[in-house]
């Protein structure tokens, strides 16, 4: 989920721009390359497609869809796992010593 939030930010301020050092970090690239803009990247494409287990060969399409099935996994997983004490209904004292 970070890697979707920096790579969110990433677009949000200029999609033109090239990575932030945010993202490579997250990302973890195993080179020091100089990386194109974002869109224009075919090595940020690839780190990102192998980043979230496909294949070099996934395209930015490919990429998206499989970051709106992380996504949504997430949320699922969240709701499964949030559960919700029982209220129990009448007065209430918000005197610290209670």
């Amino acid at each position: 989920m970070e890697v979707l939030r920096l790579l969110a930010n990433s677009y949000k301020h200029d999609f033109s721009a090239k990575p932030t050092e945010e993202l490579l970090k997250e990302l973890k690239p195993e080179s020091e390359l100089k990386y194109a803009s974002l869109p224009e990247s075919d090595s940020l494409r690839k780190i990102l497609a192998n980043f979230i287990g496909l294949g070099d060969e996934a395209g930015y399409c490919d990429i998206a869809e499989r970051f709106v099935d992380i996504a949504s996994e997430y949320l699922a997983e969240v709701r499964n796992c949030t559960t919700l004490s029982n209220v129990k209904w009448g007065r209430v004292s918000l005197k610290p010593s209670h």
